[in-house]
């Protein structure tokens, strides 16, 4: 789960990004700074209007603050869907009660100078790792806005960033990877069009390529309690990806 992540230094460099200009409303933001839980961050949606825009949105606790494209359900009652994969399907974004609303009506663009993961096993274990895009001062992640719950606010004041299967160098860290966005294909995202549309694009478009990653910290005491329930979320990914693979589908 991505919870924390550098806002850029200069906003300006998301002009080259998107290709187009956009309206900063973000008054006095520190650009910059380090965004997590409860924090307010800067987003780019499309006004009503159809002006590309950015604006201030909350980083809520819950619902959770990262949305994932796809992942399991179930068509049977068992809830060890390690133990039921004959049964299990792939479940979209836009099927999901708290994320269809947003992923269909109200996409935006979250930017980020570099993300913070936390290492449960391999060579950094027990440590925080940024991640960035090499070469580039500033980069975006696909979101969505919603309605939080913890803090509480209106509907759609908050933002949640999408995430997906990791690359082969991510899973060294970590069992999802947030959606990150092709330069040329960012504007793109925040286009109207259908839920399997907007879902296939994010698809068609993500940057897997190499990421560049330095230790930004050690973890906070305690973090070894947390290993097993990591490494269990990591089976998990692994069975999702066998669906994936056995059904022949991609996401």
């Amino acid at each position: 789960m991505c919870s924390e992540y550098h806002t850029p230094q200069n906003p300006k460099a998301l002009e080259k990004i998107l290709g187009v200009p956009f309206l900063d409303k973000t008054g006095g933001f520190d650009w910059g700074s380090k965004i997590h839980f409860y924090k307010n961050g800067p987003v780019l949606q499309k006004s009503p209007q159809g002006e590309i825009e950015m604006v201030i949105k909350s980083f809520p606790q819950s619902p959770m603050p990262n949305a994932r494209l796809s992942g399991l359900g179930s068509q049977t009652d068992s809830s060890d869907l390690e133990s039921d994969l004959e049964h299990a399907q792939v479940r979209r974004i836009y099927e999901t009660k708290y994320w269809k609303d947003g992923f269909a009506n109200h996409p935006v663009l979250v930017p980020m100078s570099s993300f913070t993961e936390f290492a449960y096993w391999g060579p950094e274990i027990g440590t925080a790792q940024a991640f960035r895009v090499p070469k580039q001062e500033a980069f975006v992640a696909a979101g969505i806005a919603m309605k939080p719950f913890t803090p509480k606010g209106p509907a759609f004041s908050a933002y949640s960033i999408l995430t997906h299967t990791a690359t082969e160098q991510m899973l060294r860290y970590h069992f999802r990877l947030i959606v990150l966005l092709k330069n040329e294909a960012a504007a793109g995202y925040l286009e109207e069009m259908s839920p399997e549309d907007r879902f296939r694009y994010v698809i068609e478009n993500r940057y897997t390529g190499p990421l560049e990653h330095e230790k930004l910290r050690d973890m906070a005491k305690g973090w070894e309690k947390r290993v097993e329930t990591q490494t269990h979320k990591l089976e998990r990914e692994r069975h999702y990806r066998e669906v994936l693979d056995k059904n022949q589908v991609e996401g």
